[in-house]
């Protein structure tokens, strides 16, 4: 099991808070981890002070909230996240992130909404866009995302533990990783 970019090292940053309000939870029991737009600001900012220590080819974001048919770099919860994107594609690391998994045909996540960010949508294996994955006139690329055979965290699992997943965060890796072996 070696996934797309074989020779690629892999540097994990935490963008989850945990939260305990049950509103800001939504439809998820609380306590829940949520990506807050100041987590992401925080760990870009981790990347841009890195990028001359490691070689950092893409920054992949598996995460995303609400709904949108527009770039949304302007939009109040978001101008810090596209300001720090925008550096990224400046020193040639490329933001991707999922579209979500809403069904949405007339918008997608954010960041994936960002102009600078690289937005993934999910296929299947016969190249047939999935129903669960956010689409807009703003989404840049599809990628295989269902049924995709992926590692599971350690924790609970032991070790060497793998299941099929689906989604746009299986698409996105593809994505990311296809940016790595192009970069080397």
């Amino acid at each position: 099991f070696s996934g797309v970019a074989k020779d690629a090292k892999i540097i994990a940053v935490q963008v989850f808070s945990r939260v305990d309000d049950q509103e800001l939870c939504g439809k998820r029991p609380a306590p829940c981890l949520q990506s807050l737009s100041s987590d992401l600001q925080s760990a870009m900012i981790w990347v841009i002070d890195k990028s001359d220590e490691y070689e950092i080819a893409s920054v992949n974001m598996s995460l995303g909230a609400g709904a949108f048919s527009a770039n949304c770099d302007g939009d109040g919860d978001w101008f810090g996240v596209a300001f720090y994107m925008g550096q990224l594609k400046q020193l040639g690391i490329a933001p991707v992130a999922a579209s979500g998994n809403d069904g949405n045909k007339m918008g997608i996540s954010a960041p994936a909404c960002i102009s600078s960010v690289v937005s993934v949508g999910s296929t299947s294996k016969a190249d047939v866009v999935a129903s669960n994955s956010n689409s807009a006139s703003i989404l840049d690329l599809l990628a295989p995302g269902v049924d995709i055979y992926s590692s599971l965290p350690a924790s609970g699992y032991g070790y060497n533990a793998y299941a099929y997943l689906s989604g746009t965060s299986m698409a996105t890796p593809h994505v990311a990783g296809a940016f790595a072996v192009l970069k080397s």
